[in-house]
């Protein structure tokens, strides 16, 4: 069986038949997720008050080409300090 069967189980919740085999004949991944995009990399943003507070976020390279430098709330400093792009 080369795609997947979708059914019905026992109390009305649809369930996934996969083919015998290897990976290469499913027709959905398991993890469902989306590749991600070199566009819109992960970044980190780390504290300039030096208490080591970090934030994790994604930036766009196109709008955003150098390193990102924000104004954010550093919960250890108790005050808003910029935090700069750490890679």
């Amino acid at each position: 069986m080369s795609v997947c069967s979708f059914g019905v189980g026992g109390i009305g919740r649809p369930y996934k038949i996969w083919p015998q085999g290897g990976n290469e004949n499913r027709c959905h991944s398991i993890t469902g997720g989306m590749a991600r995009n070199e566009l819109r990399p992960v970044i980190k943003l780390r504290s300039t008050a030096g208490t080591g507070h970090t934030y994790v976020t994604t930036k766009n390279r196109r709008n955003d080409p150098d390193r990102l430098v924000l104004r954010k709330y550093d919960p250890a400093a108790r005050q808003h300090v910029l935090f700069k792009e750490e890679r």
